[in-house]
């Protein structure tokens, strides 16, 4: 097996056999750009299909809400002719399903890559070229970003060679020819008459770029990034390229965000090239901007273009800071009402059974009256709980694997963060005097444990914990909405005190009840707000660890959260 390299050392290696390797790029690699990814595309069609079967305004529909999220894929998973929750087809399929036409979906691209413009990555990419460093670059995107970041940096787009599904023969000919930098785009140009978005649109890849980037494998490294593999046409011609003598002679580096898990097809398309003696590598980034930032710390730029570059490189979003002891005039600008989770779950027990969707997956628990939390994942159902309670819940779905899953919460994985989000309410719930209410959207205070010296700074803010609406015996608690969020790498918890009340089905009784919501949260100014988010801040947040189950470790797979109890802030920048 090759020697791991990071990050650093392959701006080392890439400096000395540019451009002998070739570049494969993703949807990742236009997300810099501002582009909707796949995934977030497909939550957008699942909104618009959901909101237009249910006859239900769009606008209300707030994809950032784990709740909506929840309440659009349980409709989904509820309809058998629809693909499992995150599994490859759902992409595909939703977009199929809201765009029956060809044309209908060129139109989409074209709104959805309107606004997308090349980053400071883009650019060190163009510059890359310029400077001969970056020769043949092949991708599965549509938009236009890398043209436009070309004409920026060089100034035309007459150098760089664009071939894409209209005019494949290109691709072979540049190659041939020497023609570089070279453009392909493999699954077409959004305003391509071949459009390719469907996967059955991508089993039939076009002959002619698929022995392109056969033909380049014989003579390039290759560079993946921001590619899933998920595309199996694109993944044949890569392992095709296996099969020619000497493949991918100056490497083959597959680079992977943060903690991502990569695909089964990718680690076994890595294993099998080095088993062929491919110097072939995993490699670990952050962003695309962050990778061809460090590609170019090894060259001299000329001036002219070192200006350029610097102009367009991204401020530092977030930086270490420590907490003042003391209060100083300026500090904080902005208080944020976000806690830092430190730490969390990495693993989860995975089972694969034959069982639906999310929604199926919560009904079996809930029905069950199991002590578990779980969730549906494309590799199998994820959850938390003693083996003996999610034995209960999914032996009769016919379980053929139980084993140990990574979770990747910071890879934008909804589930994981779902799964999280419901572990982190159990626990809550279980170690503080609360209640959880909604599906843990939101927690209530336990007017059982009205007494419990945690919620005494709460009851000082808001003189009550709990109690009945005079005239409707309807009852009510002080409570807070807590959502989880990821944000510049790490996980939030984020919470906004609120008040629970039961919802009556009487609507002159649902105004009573709106009226004592108004009237008890009138008068929480900035002082009793700023202390209510003091009191919910200390009794979240925690220094020992937050367990939801208090499981023995040969009891099953608990779930370990540290909540920071000081909120996040924004000050003005040095």
């Amino acid at each position: 097996m090759a020697t791991p390299i990071d990050l650093a050392a392959f701006a080392r290696l890439h400096d000395v056999r540019a451009p002998r390797i070739a570049w494969l790029f993703g949807a990742g690699t236009s997300a810099a750009a501002g582009i909707a990814t796949a995934g977030q595309m497909t939550w957008e069609f699942k909104a618009l299909l959901y909101a237009t079967e249910k006859s239900i305004s769009i606008s209300a529909l707030d994809l950032g809400d784990p709740i909506v999220r929840k309440r659009i894929q349980s409709h989904f998973s509820s309809d058998p002719s629809c693909p499992p929750e995150e599994s490859d087809d759902e992409s595909s399929f939703y977009f199929e399903r809201a765009y029956p036409k060809a044309a209908d979906r060129r139109a989409y691209l074209d709104r959805a890559i309107a606004s997308g413009q090349p980053g400071y990555g883009h650019s060190a990419l163009a510059a890359l070229m310029s400077l001969g460093k970056v020769g043949v670059v092949w991708t599965t995107n549509f938009d236009r970003v890398i043209e436009d970041a070309a004409a920026k940096i060089l100034g035309t787009t007459r150098t760089l060679t664009v071939a894409t599904l209209d005019t494949a023969d290109i691709a072979a000919e540049a190659l041939n020819d020497q023609r570089l930098p070279l453009y392909v785009k493999i699954h077409g140009d959004f305003q391509s008459e071949h459009l390719k978005n469907l996967k059955s649109e991508l089993q039939d890849q076009d002959a002619k770029l698929r022995d392109a980037l056969r033909m380049a494998a014989t003579r390039f490294g290759l560079a993946v990034v921001g590619y899933s593999g998920r595309d199996a046409s694109v993944m044949e011609a890569l392992r095709n390229g296996l099969n020619e003598p000497s493949p991918y002679p100056h490497g083959l580096y597959w680079f992977a965000r943060g903690s991502d898990s990569p695909l089964p097809a990718v680690t076994t398309f890595i294993a099998d090239a080095q088993a062929g003696g491919v110097d072939a590598h995993l490699i670990r980034f952050e962003t695309f901007d962050e990778l061809f930032g460090v590609l170019l710390t090894p060259i001299t730029l000329p001036p002219d273009l070192a200006k350029s570059l610097e102009a367009m490189r991204p401020p530092v979003r977030t930086t270490p800071f420590r907490m003042p002891t003391s209060s100083r005039t300026g500090f904080p600008v902005i208080r944020l009402n976000a806690l830092e989770v430190e730490q969390y779950p990495l693993t989860a027990r995975r089972i694969e059974c034959d069982i639906g969707g999310t929604g199926d997956v919560k009904k079996a628990v809930e029905s069950a009256g199991a002590k578990a939390v779980a969730y549906r994942r494309n590799d199998g159902v994820i959850a938390f709980g003693s083996d003996a309670e999610l034995h209960r819940v999914f032996d009769s779905y016919r379980i053929t694997a139980w084993d140990i899953a990574p979770l990747e919460p910071l890879a934008g994985r909804t589930s994981d963060t779902g799964l999280l989000y419901d572990a982190l309410a159990a626990a809550l719930a279980r170690e503080r005097p609360l209640l959880v209410q909604h599906h843990g959207r939101v927690l209530t205070v336990n007017p059982a444990q009205a007494g419990d010296d945690a919620l005494k700074a709460v009851k000082a803010a808001t003189r009550e914990l709990s109690g009945t609406i005079p005239g409707t015996g309807l009852p009510w608690a002080e409570a807070v909405e807590v959502q989880l969020e990821v944000q510049h790498g790490r996980i939030w918890l984020v919470f906004e005190p609120t008040i629970w009340a039961a919802i009556p089905k009487d609507d002159r009784v649902r105004a009573t009840r709106a009226a004592f919501i108004k009237e008890r949260r009138a008068r929480r100014y900035n002082q009793i707000a700023n202390s209510l988010l003091d009191a919910w801040a200390k009794l979240l947040g925690n220094d020992d660890p937050l367990s939801s189950f208090g499981l023995a470790p040969d009891e099953g797979m608990d779930a370990a959260f540290k909540v920071s109890a000081t909120t996040a802030f924004a000050r003005a920048g040095a």
